[in-house]
């Protein structure tokens, strides 16, 4: 399904001067749009500003790889605190699009054991239900 786009120029407007200026307040007086009209457009094109963001991480993805890259390097400007907040940053976004730690394990199994389990007996309950197959007496 394709994302709703604004359609008319006062939309179109809006939503550029807003990702533009990432400022809602300075986006509606542009547009000349009330508050109430400017929550309603928003919601209205929720996927469209959704695959904005999207777009605006993935672009500051390369500068998170380049900050982290960086941050291993001491250049003796720059305190570790300002470093260690860098690295969270940059940790965060690429978090956001799907570059996680990625965590290995091993499965092999190292012994010399057979891998089976041994089950318990399964206990076996007598029933007093008759199913139809057992033969009755005739008198």
């Amino acid at each position: 399904m394709a994302i709703k786009e604004p359609v008319n120029d006062k939309q179109k407007l809006f939503f550029k001067v807003l990702f533009e200026t990432q400022n809602k307040q300075s986006a509606r007086e542009a547009a000349g749009y009330s508050r109430v009209q400017m929550t309603r457009l928003c919601h209205k094109y929720v996927e469209y500003i959704h695959s904005h963001m999207n777009g605006m991480l993935a672009a500051e993805g390369l500068v998170a790889v380049k900050k982290l890259v960086d941050s291993m390097e001491f250049d003796g400007e720059t305190s570790i605190a300002a470093k260690q907040v860098q690295m969270a940053a940059a940790k965060d976004i690429l978090d956001r699009q799907g570059f996680v730690k990625a965590e290995r394990i091993d499965l092999n199994l190292k012994t010399d054991a057979t891998p089976l389990f041994v089950l318990p007996a399964k206990e076996v309950r007598e029933s007093n239900i008759d199913f139809g197959n057992s033969e009755t007496e005739e008198d």
